[in-house]
């Protein structure tokens, strides 16, 4: 569980505390999937600069974004965001890493859906 120390995008920052960020309660939790999609975006080029691409923190708030994207029915873009984040996931986190084996499991429940 995580605590959340501030609000909108700031708080998914700090209230990671070493837990996934997807775990943090958020706009999605409440059901604005399009706003915790905007704000995981606000979020992302953050954790980029800050932690690199290839954080495990970045990638998980990338899987975010991609859960956030089908959530809201865009299938078509979550399959594209799932397919271009896998070979960063096996690269860092390896391919049987269950955020690796999700991402790959997603690719395969969303591609007849897109």
């Amino acid at each position: 569980m995580c605590s959340r120390h501030g609000s909108g995008r700031w708080a998914l920052i700090t209230g990671y505390a070493g837990h996934p960020v997807q775990h943090c309660p958020g706009d999605g939790a409440r059901g604005d999937h399009a706003g915790a999609e905007d704000e995981f975006r606000d979020v992302l080029p953050h954790l980029e600069r800050t932690l690199g691409p290839d954080h495990p923190v970045t990638l998980v708030l990338w899987l975010s974004i991609a859960r956030e994207m089908a959530a809201r029915g865009d299938h078509a873009g979550a399959e594209d965001e799932f397919r271009d984040m896998l070979p960063h996931l096996e690269r860092k986190l390896g391919p049987d890493h269950p955020d690796t084996l999700a991402a790959a499991e997603w690719i395969a429940e969303y591609t007849p859906l897109a």
